[in-house]
């Protein structure tokens, strides 16, 4: 490899790292903001507020409220940018998305009984 091609791989490396710092740095400020719309959404009896209970649910506990990605579709765009934002925070973070809500804790066990599916009758 020549010397301006290694350079050039050097600078691209540099500010990939540069953005990753930024994004990092950012995330916590914008993503509180962002979750603190997101749970006042998720307080309303609407189909929105159902699938962003889902969504908050899914990264308090993965493998107990798997996600699907498509229901994003179905919000509207502040709250899908929200969304990302909010991911940005659980990444870059350093805390659980629930540990930034007063009575966070409480609240996810709350949408955890009511979110629950009923379970199917004996047959």
């Amino acid at each position: 490899m020549k010397f301006g091609a290694r350079l050039n791989d050097l600078h691209l490396r540099q500010r990939e790292a540069d953005f990753s710092a930024m994004a990092a740095t950012a995330a916590p400020r914008e993503g509180v903001s962002a979750l603190l719309r997101l749970v006042a959404a998720a307080r309303q009896p609407t189909g929105q507020g159902h699938r962003l209970r889902r969504f908050l649910l899914g990264l308090y506990n993965g493998p107990e409220w798997p996600f699907d990605l498509t229901d994003l579709r179905n919000l509207d765009r502040d709250l899908q940018q929200d969304v990302l934002a909010v991911l940005q925070l659980d990444w870059h973070g350093g805390r659980e998305v629930h540990k930034y809500i007063e009575d966070g804790d409480r609240l996810f066990l709350r949408w955890w009984e009511a979110e629950r599916p009923e379970p199917d009758p004996p047959a």
